[in-house]
């Protein structure tokens, strides 16, 4: 690995790597997700996070967090059957992915952060645009 994060979480589900440098996510309990930064200095050491922003828009659990390639974007997916797609400089939602029957377990961007696919417990994989929804 790259490197290793010491952390005092009750748990941890995903972690996402932005350009400008590691984040670490980790989806909150109230349907919203908190991005936490972490600084180079805070690997292999005790962490001090920052909440940067805190998102709130699913009314079930969060249950995957992604950031685009592009950094452009940042998308949430949940028990609440939604994929949301955040702006990652207003932290607005741009789009609510609607159309699987069960919750979605994972979202994922492209690599040129044009199409996003969900994965659901409706035995379902969906291909979305980014652009369009």
């Amino acid at each position: 690995s790259l490197c290793r994060v010491r952390a005092r979480l009750s748990r941890v589900r995903g972690a996402a790597l932005l350009r400008s440098g590691p984040a670490l996510t980790r989806p909150a309990r109230m349907s919203a997700t908190e991005v936490k930064s972490l600084q180079a200095d805070d690997v292999d050491a005790t962490p001090r996070y920052v909440c940067k922003q805190t998102i709130q828009g699913h009314k079930r659990a969060v249950s995957s967090v992604k950031f685009s390639p592009d950094g452009k974007q940042l998308a949430s997916s949940s028990a609440d059957m939604t994929v949301k797609l955040w702006s990652t400089t207003s932290w607005k939602c741009l789009h609510t992915l609607q159309g699987h029957t069960q919750g979605i377990s994972d979202a994922s961007f492209s690599a040129d952060s044009s199409m996003i696919a969900s994965a659901s417990d409706d035995r379902t994989i969906r291909i979305w645009d980014t652009s369009s929804g």
